[in-house]
Protein backbone atom coordinates (compact mmCIF):
# COMPACT_ATOMS: atom_id res chain seq x y z
CA UNK A 1 0.00 0.00 0.00
CA UNK A 2 1.05 3.31 -1.08
CA UNK A 3 2.39 5.78 1.78
CA UNK A 4 0.58 8.36 0.36
CA UNK A 5 -3.42 6.05 0.76
CA UNK A 6 -5.83 7.41 2.61
CA UNK A 7 -9.45 5.94 3.61
CA UNK A 8 -12.33 7.89 3.04
CA UNK A 9 -14.93 6.52 5.83
CA UNK A 10 -18.79 7.16 5.38
CA UNK A 11 -20.70 8.32 8.31
CA UNK A 12 -23.02 5.76 9.62
CA UNK A 13 -27.09 5.65 7.93
CA UNK A 14 -28.18 6.19 11.27
CA UNK A 15 -26.76 9.62 11.14
CA UNK A 16 -27.28 10.56 7.15
CA UNK A 17 -30.39 8.38 6.06
CA UNK A 18 -32.35 7.38 9.69
CA UNK A 19 -31.73 11.01 11.55
CA UNK A 20 -31.33 12.76 8.47
CA UNK A 21 -28.50 14.61 9.96
CA UNK A 22 -30.64 16.36 12.94
CA UNK A 23 -29.97 15.85 16.42
CA UNK A 24 -26.90 13.70 15.62
CA UNK A 25 -24.54 14.75 18.32
CA UNK A 26 -24.40 11.96 20.39
CA UNK A 27 -23.88 9.65 17.54
CA UNK A 28 -21.13 11.58 16.07
CA UNK A 29 -19.39 11.06 19.76
CA UNK A 30 -19.55 7.94 19.27
CA UNK A 31 -18.76 7.08 15.66
CA UNK A 32 -15.40 9.20 15.67
CA UNK A 33 -13.68 6.90 18.08
CA UNK A 34 -14.18 4.17 15.62
CA UNK A 35 -12.53 6.08 12.93
CA UNK A 36 -9.86 6.99 15.25
CA UNK A 37 -7.39 4.36 14.95
CA UNK A 38 -6.57 5.03 11.57
CA UNK A 39 -4.96 7.51 12.54
CA UNK A 40 -2.62 9.30 9.47
CA UNK A 41 -4.44 7.22 7.38
CA UNK A 42 -7.64 8.66 7.57
CA UNK A 43 -8.34 11.03 4.81
CA UNK A 44 -11.99 12.15 4.70
CA UNK A 45 -15.33 11.98 6.31
CA UNK A 46 -17.75 10.65 3.58
CA UNK A 47 -21.45 12.18 4.47
CA UNK A 48 -23.60 10.67 1.81
CA UNK A 49 -27.33 11.60 2.02
CA UNK A 50 -29.79 9.35 1.07
CA UNK A 51 -30.85 10.03 -2.60
CA UNK A 52 -34.79 10.71 -1.25
CA UNK A 53 -33.71 13.53 0.61
CA UNK A 54 -33.87 17.07 -0.46
CA UNK A 55 -31.09 19.03 0.24
CA UNK A 56 -31.50 21.55 3.09
CA UNK A 57 -28.64 24.32 3.66
CA UNK A 58 -29.64 25.08 7.36
CA UNK A 59 -29.43 21.47 8.45
CA UNK A 60 -26.42 20.76 6.62
CA UNK A 61 -24.81 24.09 7.81
CA UNK A 62 -25.67 22.70 11.49
CA UNK A 63 -24.81 19.42 11.44
CA UNK A 64 -21.44 20.44 9.65
CA UNK A 65 -20.84 22.75 12.50
CA UNK A 66 -21.67 20.42 15.30
CA UNK A 67 -18.97 17.55 13.31
CA UNK A 68 -16.33 20.75 13.45
CA UNK A 69 -16.73 20.44 17.25
CA UNK A 70 -15.38 17.65 17.09
CA UNK A 71 -13.33 16.72 13.77
CA UNK A 72 -11.25 18.76 12.58
CA UNK A 73 -10.27 17.02 9.23
CA UNK A 74 -11.50 16.98 5.81
CA UNK A 75 -15.16 15.77 5.34
CA UNK A 76 -17.10 16.10 1.88
CA UNK A 77 -20.84 16.30 1.93
CA UNK A 78 -22.51 14.57 -0.97
CA UNK A 79 -26.44 14.96 -1.90
CA UNK A 80 -27.53 12.49 -4.53
CA UNK A 81 -31.30 14.33 -4.65
CA UNK A 82 -32.03 16.80 -8.03
CA UNK A 83 -32.58 19.36 -5.62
Amino acid sequence: MSEDFRFAVMLPKTITHEKRLKDCASLLQTFLPQAAPLGAKLGCLLVQLSPGLAFDKLVAEVFLQVLRQSHAGPAALQARHAS
